[in-house]
């Protein structure tokens, strides 16, 4: 769960905002440009070395990759998948790159997780499961706010939406998977999300619609359906 505000708007056309995208998770405390968003100003890196040696970086990195995937597969699934080639995939990567290096991770580790999430949307984008999850429906990553047992909580559902009168509710998930994978193994690896997904499942109880959860491995591009 985190809380999102939306980066400044300017009036550039579509491709110079592509390209200059920072993921959604800035807090601007007045109206001006943060820090993180002004190129022109150099932040420390971590030291390789450094990164190495502390598990708590790797998990930061971890984290970072996911933010970034998601917020493209966000960005496609409301432009829709015609908008979206692999050669303008690989057009992004610098800004990717970038934004991982303002978050303090060495220009190297930045080039290896710039290198990763563009291959984890390149695979999503040729694969059946990919397409047929970022098709054009309406809806993409929606933030849902419930009260439950007198506490305020946040929600943020990846990819949510309703076809042929089903309630669809989808999870992302970057984590390293081989493609031979057996069927066995993607399903162990979702039951882990089992919890997250029926709390997700719950926010939407009062459609009267059949729910549908499941996890999508972004690494491999498969949809895993939680019975």
């Amino acid at each position: 769960v985190y809380e999102s505000a939306e980066p400044p708007q300017q009036q550039v056309d579509t491709e110079d905002t592509i390209a200059n995208f920072t993921p959604r998770l800035v807090r601007l405390k007045q109206l001006q440009v943060p820090a993180v968003l002004q190129t022109k100003h150099s932040i420390a890196a971590t030291s390789q070395n450094n990164f190495a040696a502390q598990p708590s970086l790797v998990q930061s990195l971890e984290a970072d990759i996911g933010t970034l995937a998601h917020r493209y597969m966000e960005m496609i699934a409301q432009q829709g998948l015609a908008a979206w080639s692999a050669a303008r995939i690989a057009t992004l990567n610098p800004a990717m790159q970038h934004w991982l290096r303002q978050q303090g991770h060495a220009e190297k580790i930045a080039m290896e997780a710039g290198q990763r999430v563009q291959n984890l949307l390149e695979v999503t984008l040729q694969s059946e499961d990919g397409q047929w999850l970022l098709k054009a429906r309406g809806e993409a990553e929606l933030g849902i706010t419930s009260m439950h047992n007198g506490e305020v909580k946040n929600y943020i559902v990846d990819r949510t939406f309703i076809e042929n009168d089903v309630r669809w509710i989808v999870d992302y998930k970057t984590i390293a998977l081989t493609a031979d994978a057996s069927n066995a193994t993607l399903k162990i690896a979702a039951e882990n999300y089992r919890e997250q997904l029926k709390n997700y499942a719950i926010l939407f109880a009062d459609e009267s619609k059949q729910v549908k959860c499941a996890v999508f491995f972004m690494a491999i591009s498969k949809l895993v359906l939680l019975d």
